[in-house]
């Protein structure tokens, strides 16, 4: 089942940019690199890779060998019943027909929202929405699945930081379609953009393995859907852009988009009526 939809690019991006965050289309990657062991991950970002100026791209499908990741830890560290659950008392939200979970301070809310779309085959498919707000009523991130377009990808970038992410587990991923580059998950966090005076973009974000040399994508699969679950800044240089990404306030934003489980539910998925 193709998962392409009635979603042109602008409207996705409209939806997404509206709440902070930024929709731009999955990447199928080249193969990744094997993951060394686990490690916990780092109280803030640090730089890990310079910033890459690439040739002009065209839609986001790529085959290069994916770039080596400078942390790697499967999701939320298993550490035992001694060590406390660093996460404990964060509220866990739920999209309204089980696609995934995230979780969020306690403090912060979710508006949780969504409504139908017809894909290009016909279909009638559930879209969620969830804006995501702290403490203070301030919208920060937002998760957003349903059909989506490929769009083109901006050719300069650098990544702040990184880290492996397990948002399916092994029988999720086979009935995803098992071993594709493209659900191998990651939570990053980078610039983009500024090329020939445009504007520099800072994002938080769950993204696909990339090709080495490819910026990140704030899209992916989870081998029925597109999805996007980030925060999108819009700044005036690179320089503003890494301050942020290095900033306690862009650490929490990491936290929380690396909370993401995908329940691998079929595409087809609509909410529970109560």
């Amino acid at each position: 089942m193709r998962t392409r939809g009635p979603i042109a690019a602008a409207a996705v991006s409209a939806l997404l940019l509206g709440a902070t965050a930024c929709a731009v289309p999955a990447q199928v990657p080249g193969a990744p690199p094997a993951p060394p062991a686990p490690t916990a991950p780092t109280a803030a970002p640090t730089i890990v890779a310079d910033p890459v100026t690439a040739g002009p791209t065209g839609p986001t499908a790529t085959t290069g060998a994916p770039d080596a990741p400078a942390s790697v830890a499967p999701g939320p560290a298993a550490t035992g019943a001694a060590e406390a659950d660093p996460l404990a008392g964060w509220q866990e939200i739920v999209t309204p027909n089980g696609t995934a979970t995230f979780r969020i301070p306690p403090d912060w809310s979710a508006d949780v929202g969504g409504g139908d779309l017809v894909d290009y085959d016909g279909f009638t498919r559930w879209s969620n929405s969830i804006a995501i707000s702290d403490a203070d009523g301030a919208r920060q991130l937002r998760y957003w699945d349903g059909p989506g377009d490929d769009v083109g990808a901006s050719s300069a970038f650098g990544v702040v930081a990184q880290e492996r992410i397990a948002t399916l587990d092994a029988e999720e991923l086979a009935a995803a379609g098992g071993g594709s580059p493209y659900l191998e998950h990651w939570a990053r966090a980078w610039w983009d953009g500024g090329a020939d005076g445009g504007e520099v973009r800072a994002h938080v974000a769950v993204t696909p393995q990339h090709a080495e040399g490819e910026p990140p994508s704030a899209a992916f699969s989870d081998g029925h859907r597109l999805i996007s679950f980030g925060a999108l800044r819009t700044m005036a240089s690179e320089e503003a852009a890494i301050e942020w990404l290095e900033s306690d306030e862009a650490a929490r934003l990491f936290e929380i988009v690396r909370t993401l489980d995908l329940h691998g539910a079929p595409v087809d998925a609509m909410p529970l009526q109560g």
